[in-house]
C-alpha cells in the first residue's frame, strides 16, 4: 500500500472514530496492522470518552446520562437491541439492578429469572459474544445477550442486550468492543462506588436525624412512627409496617403506612406458615425478591395481597415487644436489594435498643416516684393535718402547668418535687409542727428553715435536680415578703411561683387545728386580693379559671 493510501486509511479511521474494516491485504504486515488497530482504538477510545463526556474526579456523576450514551455506543455493535445493567453485590455474589433503558417490568423479572438460574453466568468476558432464547418472557421471542465488565479480574457487573435475533459482532471489530468495555468497566466502577458512598452517606444521616429526633419526652408510638417515616424515605418504599403480638399470640399489624392498608387481606392471624410467623418465631430475617417462587411461605398470600413480590423482614425484639418489621414492593417495582436491607437492619437495631431503653427509664421513673410518695408519706405521718397536702399541691400545681403549656418533662418535674416541697418539716421539731395553736415568733423563725433544710435533703438527688426551686422558693412572695431569701418579682423562678399559688391555695382551704378551713370560693376571693402582691398574677387566674370550668 503506498503512503497516499495510508494517509487517506488513517483520515478515514479518524473520520469514523476507528470504527471501520481494515483491508485484508494489511493484516499481512503485522506491524502495520498493529499500528491502525492502535491508531483505531486510539480514535474510538477519545470519541466514546467525549460522547460520555465524564469525569470521574467529578463531585456529581450524572448517572442515568451516562447509562443512556452507554447504550447508545453498545448499539453501534448490536443495533436494534435495548440494555439494562446489573451491579454485582460483592458480599452475596448476586446482581442487583442499577439501570434500565427501558422500564418493561416483564423483561426484567425474565433476566433476574435468567441470573438465579446462573445462565447468564456462562458467559465469562467480552470476547465470547453468546444470545440466550428468553425463555422466560412470554410475550414474543426474544434474546438475551451478556456483556460482563471486568476490572482488575473481579467481575463488577453485566450488561444485558435484548433483541429479537440473536446477537452477532464482526470480528474485525471485536478489539474495538473490547476497548469499549474496559472504558465502559472504569467508569461504572466509578459511578458505583460513587453511587455507594452516596448511600452510606444518606444512611449516615438518617441515622443521626431518627436518634436525634428520638426523644423520651414524646410517647413511644411517636417515636415509633417517626423512625417507620424515615426508614419509609431511606429504602424508598411506601408499603411498610409493624406486625406485632398481642397478649392472646395473635399476630396484627401496627404503625402501617397509608398506601400499605389497600394490600393488606387480614389485619389479624395465627401464627402459621407465612413469612411474617416464621420471622418472628425463628428470630430471622428475610430478603426474598420474588415472594411468588417461595413456596415453603406461600401462605403469605392470605395475609397481604399477591400484587406483592418483593419482601423484606426483619425480627423486632424489645421489652413489652414482640414482632417484626415489613417493607414489601409490589410486581412492577424493582426488588428491595442488599444496600435497603443493611438500613433497615440498623434502624430496627437501634429500635430495639430505645425501647428497651424506655422499659428501663419508666421502671426506674417508676422507682423514683415510689421513693418520692414513700418520702412524702413520712412528711405526713409526723404531722396528720396535713395529710393528703403534697398530693393535692400536687394536683393544683399541675393544673396550673399544664394549662401555663409546660411540656411534659416540666409537668413530671413539678410532679416530683410538689410531693416532697415540704420535705424539710422532717427536721423541724414535732413539737412545733404539732402545735395547735398559732406559732410564736421563734416558732415561726424556726418553721421558715423548712424550705432550706428541704433543699439540703434532695440536693444530691440528681433526677430532682430541676425540681429543687420548687422546694427551696415555694414561700417565696413578689414583693419579698417571703421567706427563706425574700426574693422578688421576676428573681422567684417559674416552677417556685407555680409552688407558692398552689400551696397557698391549698393552705387556706385545709382544716387546721386552730381554724377551719376557707370555702373554694372565699378562698379564691384570698388569692385574688394578694394577686401581684404575693402571687403571679397570670398563674392565679390560670388556676381560678382551672377550678372554675
Amino acid at each position: 500500500m503506498e503512503n497516499r493510501d495510508l494517509i487517506k486509511l488513517f483520515d478515514s479511521i479518524r473520520k469514523n472514530k476507528g470504527l471501520i474494516k481494515v483491508p485484508q491485504s494489511l493484516q499481512k504486515n503485522k506491524i502495520l496492522y498493529d499500528v491502525i488497530r492502535s491508531y483505531q482504538l486510539d480514535c474510538f477510545e477519545r470519541a466514546s470518552n467525549e460522547f460520555l463526556n465524564f469525569e470521574s474526579n467529578s463531585d456529581k456523576i450524572e448517572k442515568d446520562i451516562f447509562f443512556k450514551n452507554s447504550c447508545k455506543l453498545l448499539r453501534i455493535f448490536f443495533p436494534d437491541s435495548i440494555f439494562y445493567y446489573y451491579k454485582r453485590n460483592e458480599e452475596t455474589g448476586g446482581y442487583e439492578l442499577f439501570f434500565s433503558e427501558v422500564q418493561n417490568n416483564e423483561i426484567i423479572t425474565s433476566i433476574e429469572e435468567a441470573l438465579v438460574e446462573g445462565i447468564l453466568e456462562l458467559v465469562s468476558s467480552s470476547q465470547e459474544i453468546r444470545s440466550f432464547e428468553n425463555i422466560y418472557y412470554l410475550e414474543k421471542k426474544t434474546y438475551l445477550t451478556p456483556f460482563p465488565l471486568i476490572l482488575n479480574n473481579e467481575k463488577i457487573g453485566i450488561f444485558i442486550a435484548i433483541c429479537e435475533k440473536k446477537a452477532s459482532i464482526n470480528i474485525d471489530i471485536l478489539f474495538i468492543f473490547e476497548r469499549l468495555m474496559q472504558i465502559l468497566a472504569t467508569n461504572i466502577n466509578a459511578i458505583q462506588l460513587n453511587d455507594q458512598l452516596t448511600k452510606k452517606k444518606n444512611t449516615l444521616s438518617l441515622f443521626i436525624d431518627v436518634t436525634e429526633n428520638i426523644s423520651y419526652i414524646k410517647t413511644i408510638d411517636e417515636n415509633i412512627k417517626g423512625i417507620i417515616l424515615a426508614l419509609q424515605k431511606a429504602i424508598n418504599c411506601n408499603l411498610t409496617g409493624i406486625i406485632l403480638v398481642d397478649k392472646n399470640g395473635q399476630l396484627f399489624f401496627k404503625y402501617v403506612s397509608k398506601d400499605l392498608y389497600n394490600y393488606i387481606i387480614k389485619h389479624k392471624w395465627s401464627f402459621g406458615k407465612d413469612i411474617f410467623s416464621e420471622c418472628i418465631e425463628k428470630n430471622i430475617s428475610f430478603n426474598i425478591t420474588d415472594m411468588h417462587k417461595s413456596r415453603l411461605y406461600s401462605k403469605t398470600f392470605t395475609i397481604v395481597s399477591d400484587q406483592l413480590k418483593s419482601f423484606l423482614v426483619y425480627p423486632l425484639k424489645a421489652v413489652n415487644f414482640v414482632g417484626c418489621f415489613f417493607a414489601g414492593r409490589l410486581i412492577n417495582e424493582p426488588s428491595l436489594g442488599h444496600e435497603e436491607y443493611d438500613i433497615v437492619m440498623t434502624m430496627i437495631k437501634n429500635l430495639s435498643i430505645f425501647l428497651n431503653n424506655i422499659a428501663l427509664y419508666d421502671e426506674i421513673k417508676i422507682n423514683y416516684e415510689l421513693t418520692t410518695a414513700a418520702l412524702a408519706s413520712a412528711i405526713e405521718a409526723k404531722d396528720p393535718y396535713t395529710k393528703g397536702h403534697s398530693q393535692r399541691v400536687m394536683r393544683y400545681s399541675l393544673l396550673i402547668g399544664k394549662n401555663f403549656g409546660l411540656n411534659e418533662s416540666a409537668l413530671r418535674t413539678i410532679r416530683l418535687a410538689a410531693m416532697l416541697h415540704d420535705i424539710g418539716k422532717i427536721g423541724i421539731p414535732e413539737a412545733i409542727i404539732l402545735k395547735r395553736g398559732p406559732l410564736n415568733e421563734y416558732e415561726y423563725k424556726i418553721m421558715k428553715k423548712h424550705p432550706y433544710i428541704g433543699y439540703t435533703i434532695i440536693k444530691n438527688i440528681k433526677y430532682l435536680s430541676a425540681g429543687f426551686p420548687f422546694v427551696l422558693y415555694h414561700h417565696e412572695k413578689l414583693n419579698g415578703s417571703g421567706y427563706p431569701f425574700g426574693l422578688k418579682s421576676e428573681k422567684i423562678p417559674l416552677f417556685a411561683r407555680i409552688a407558692a399559688v398552689a400551696d397557698s391555695f391549698d393552705a387556706l382551704t385545709s382544716d387546721r387545728p386552730y381554724r377551719k378551713g376557707l370555702s373554694f370560693a372565699d378562698a379564691i376571693l384570698e388569692m385574688q386580693k394578694y394577686s401581684g402582691i404575693y402571687f403571679d398574677k397570670q398563674l392565679v387566674d390560670i388556676l381560678i379559671k382551672t377550678l372554675k370550668s
